[in-house]
C-alpha cells in the first residue's frame, strides 16, 4: 500500500519496518556505488548512486490508483534521468526532487528509535 511508498522513498538512509531485507538492498547499492567511485574516480570512472524516490514508472503506475499516485507526487522518470545525468562525473550520489532531498537531509538527522517506531506505526500491517 501507499505506507509501503513511503518507507521505500528513503530506504536506501533508514530501513523500514516491513521492508528490511529491501531496505539493506538499497543500502548496499547505495554503498557499493559510494566505494567504487572512491575507488574509480581518480582513473577517470564515473560511478553515482541514484536515489530517486517514489517515480512514475509502469510498474508503479499499475501498483495503485491514480488518486494515490497524485497524493504522492511521483517524479517523472525524464526528470530523474536528467539529475543522474547532471550529477554523473560531478557526485557520489544524487537525489532528484526539493522535496526527496529534504525528506533525506531530515531522515539521517533525526534520532533512530522514534523515527522507525514512527515508521512502523505510520506502515505496519494490520494483524486483525
Amino acid at each position: 500500500g501507499l505506507g509501503d511508498v513511503y518507507k521505500r522513498q528513503m530506504s536506501a538512509l533508514v530501513g523500514g519496518p516491513g521492508i528490511a531485507n529491501y531496505a539493506a538492498t538499497k543500502a548496499y547499492g547505495r554503498h557499493l556505488a559510494e566505494a567504487l567511485y572512491g575507488e574509480l574516480h581518480r582513473d577517470g570512472i564515473d560511478v553515482l548512486a541514484l536515489m530517486p524516490g517514489l517515480t512514475r514508472t509502469r510498474q508503479v503506475s499499475a501498483a495503485y490508483t491514480e488518486a494515490d499516485l497524485d497524493a504522492q507526487r511521483p517524479m517523472e522518470p525524464e526528470i530523474v534521468a536528467e539529475a543522474a545525468l547532471r550529477a554523473l562525473g560531478r557526485k557520489r550520489f544524487v537525489i532528484p526532487g526539493r522535496l526527496n532531498r529534504l525528506g533525506a537531509w531530515a531522515f539521517v538527522r533525526l534520532p533512530r528509535g522514534p523515527l522507525l517506531r514512527a515508521m512502523g506505526r505510520k506502515t505496519a500491517p494490520s494483524h486483525d
